[in-house]
């Protein structure tokens, strides 16, 4: 063989190693935003307070909460009516909380405050009770910045007339 036979299947040799090398290393651990006390920033989930989104499955309880880190766990939990906006689950995460009441209430406000400490999210939210006692059962939804599998749920509702 002449040297640039040999030459050439070096290259080609090489060439083929970066490729299939580069194609076997594992993908980035997903982002996870730092902890920082105090309140966070939040989006409302369709940009509503009280967006048409229920759980397929409400369980017993009276209140449920679930930390929703990819697209296909929302599908597979939530019935939607309509997606406004697509949920970048690689940089967010969305918070669901539902509440079984004996008289249907809509969100007026909420926030969500960070206890890095505990590795913990305390949501409140105010509630303001319909006119006309029928069950129901309220949602409170926020799409947050991503935060670890595992982080607690605390709620603390606020109840009004």
């Amino acid at each position: 063989m002449t040297s640039i036979s040999m030459n050439m299947y070096k290259s080609i040799f090489l060439s083929l190693f970066i490729i299939l090398f580069g194609s076997c290393q594992k993908e980035d651990e997903p982002f996870v935003s730092p902890c920082q006390d105090g309140l966070i920033k939040f989006d409302l989930f369709n940009d509503e307070l009280n967006p048409k989104v229920r759980f397929k499955e409400l369980g017993v309880f009276k209140e449920k909460y679930e930390l929703i880190q990819s697209e296909h766990e929302m599908y597979e939990q939530l019935e939607i009516d309509y997606l406004k906006t697509k949920i970048d689950f690689k940089r967010k995460s969305l918070i669901v909380i539902s509440v079984k009441l004996t008289t249907h209430a809509q969100v007026t406000a909420q926030n969500i405050t960070a206890d890095c400490t505990n590795n913990k999210l305390r949501v409140k939210a105010d509630l303001r009770y319909g006119s006309e006692a029928r069950e129901g059962v309220s949602y409170v939804l926020a799409v947050i910045t991503k935060v670890p599998v595992g982080t607690i749920l605390e709620f603390s509702p606020n109840y009004t007339r």
